[in-house]
């Protein structure tokens, strides 16, 4: 988990030579899966528990909100994983590693996770909280030169990734807080 960690620190604070960092590493994308990325859903679905003490939440709201967190981006990680596997190359315009597009994957949605760690963990509701999905966007834009994606296919890859990797987990999220409601 410090692994992945460490990546994300470092793509949140320089995205691109975090991409580069991660370029010249190579790291194994089902290590990074299951030593870093369910490690920090755990960590991402028991935070939800200081509801319990911040807002008064009950504990089956916090059991729901637990199990939601959980099961978005739990769920989310394949989905992306399907709309990269088939679409990259069409975005992309060219055939794409899919060892490291799966590592943009894992890392995009290791930021997201470490995003909603930090909002379950302040006491308050920050609105500026609520906007780090979409420096995530733009931390992914920075792995085009990672991926081998041209210029001119950024923005469409930049829109393709927002999608599939910060959109489909909060829309699930929200859709199962709306079922559960």
């Amino acid at each position: 988990m410090l692994t992945l960690l460490k990546y994300i620190i470092q793509l949140i604070l320089s995205p691109k030579n975090g991409w580069d960092d991660i370029a010249d590493k190579n790291p194994d994308p089902e290590i990074l899966l299951t030593k870093g990325v369910y490690p920090l859903l755990g960590i991402a679905s028991a935070t939800v528990f200081l509801g319990m003490a911040y807002h008064q939440a009950t504990l089956p709201q916090v059991l729901i909100g637990a199990v939601n967190v959980f099961g978005s981006y739990f769920v989310g990680i394949f989905i992306a994983r399907l709309l990269f596997d088939l679409y990259l190359r069409q975005i992309a315009g060219q055939d794409v590693d899919k060892r490291q597009s799966t590592t943009l994957i894992l890392c995009g949605f290791g930021m997201m996770l470490l995003f909603q760690i930090i909002e379950n963990c302040l006491p308050w509701n920050l609105l500026i909280v609520k906007f780090l999905p979409i420096y995530a966007i733009l931390v992914l834009s920075k792995g085009c030169e990672y991926l081998g994606i041209s210029k001119r296919k950024e923005l469409r890859f930049t829109g393709f990734a927002g999608i599939a990797i910060v959109a489909v987990p909060l829309l699930i999220y929200y859709i199962f807080y709306l079922l559960i409601q």
